[in-house]
């Protein structure tokens, strides 16, 4: 009769049976460990990849910006020097260099002002 706690008919472990399922406990824990690893490692990347992502979107608005900015400035100075200069012009022109036509009275303020 066996004894208690035991069953009929099962072997007892030998040495062998022991080391394989130690060497197979092993591999598992390592191959555990390297997935757990691998996936750090992806969502270390993902998070790099999008903050590298956002900055560059950011830096594209901004040059987008300064580039519409450019664009105007352009045009504006374009539009400017395609027009003749009209008689005010010319005339508003020499008035801010310090002349004056004939006739004309100037007016100067003895304070400062």
């Amino acid at each position: 009769m066996p004894a208690p706690g035991k069953r009929s008919g099962s072997m007892p472990k030998t040495p062998t049976v022991q080391n394989e399922k130690a060497k197979g406990g092993f591999f598992s824990v390592l191959m555990k460990t390297v997935l757990v690893l691998l996936v750090l490692y992806a969502l270390g990347t993902l998070v790099t990849l999008r903050v590298k992502i956002d900055d560059a979107q950011s830096r594209v608005t901004m040059l987008s910006r300064e580039a519409d900015l450019r664009q105007r400035t352009l045009t504006e100075l374009t539009d400017r020097a395609s027009k003749e200069p009209t008689d005010q012009d010319l005339l508003d022109a020499a008035h801010e260099a310090g002349y004056i036509l004939p006739g004309e009275r100037v007016f100067e303020d003895s304070v400062g002002n």
